[in-house]
């Protein structure tokens, strides 16, 4: 049975919309209603464009810098620069992120590893990198479905195999009426499978997404 985590959801396909994308899912990970997105367009951003008060940091900050960018494009330059922005946040933060649309990357994941351990080592606030793979598997969680209708609406608007109830009135053959299931299955577990089937097929109705040049959410 497909699920809907392991479907093929694609990424915002604007740099605006992923990081309401990540604020809102962070507001729920990091348990703060208060997680906003820092600054506008424009404007000096510290390499931070989410930040929030995480349960877990006793006040302290936490921040993101979102990434939307094509496969390959985001480099180990790129990271060590939003870092060193970063560091001038105030007041200092206790967690940075990168949050990215790239699909995950080993390379790039060991160099997070090292700057993270170097850092931790120093004294100074941890950092780690999150790819779209981690982000889509917050948002199809069964608590934040909710986002995911929000966030791709078109997903939940198509009824359950059109073509298999057309084919059989046209037919004579009836109503088309299901076999019992072989063993029980929750309430739970079908909406999942049905969902996974909505976004399959409007993942296929979706045109080829346009290749734009990388933004990477701040200045």
């Amino acid at each position: 049975m497909p699920t809907v985590a392991h479907s093929d959801i694609p990424p915002p396909r604007s740099w605006d919309e992923f990081e309401d994308l990540v604020r809102d899912l962070y507001a729920r990970e990091w348990g703060d209603s208060r997680t906003q997105r820092h600054g506008r367009t424009g404007q000096p951003q510290q390499g931070v464009d989410v930040y929030g008060q995480p349960r877990t940091l006793g006040g302290q900050y936490a921040a993101i810098q979102c990434k939307r960018y094509g496969e390959g494009k985001l480099t180990r330059a790129g990271i060590k620069a939003e870092i060193a922005k970063a560091e001038q946040f105030t007041p200092t933060l206790a967690d940075y992120t990168i949050a990215t649309t790239e699909s995950c990357d080993a390379p790039l994941q060991h160099h997070v590893r090292t700057i993270d351990e170097a850092r931790r080592a120093a004294g100074t606030f941890p950092v780690h990198i999150v790819f779209w793979e981690d982000l889509r598997g917050l948002l199809t969680d069964l608590g934040n479905r909710d986002l995911l209708q929000k966030y791709y609406p078109e997903y939940f608007a198509f009824p359950l195999s059109p073509e298999r109830s057309e084919s059989r009135s046209t037919s004579g053959a009836g109503p088309y009426t299901p076999s019992p299931p072989l063993r029980p299955v929750t309430g739970d577990q079908i909406l999942e499978h049905l969902l996974a089937l909505n976004l399959d097929r409007a993942r296929q109705a979706q045109p080829s997404p346009q290749s734009s040049a990388p933004w990477s959410g701040g200045l």
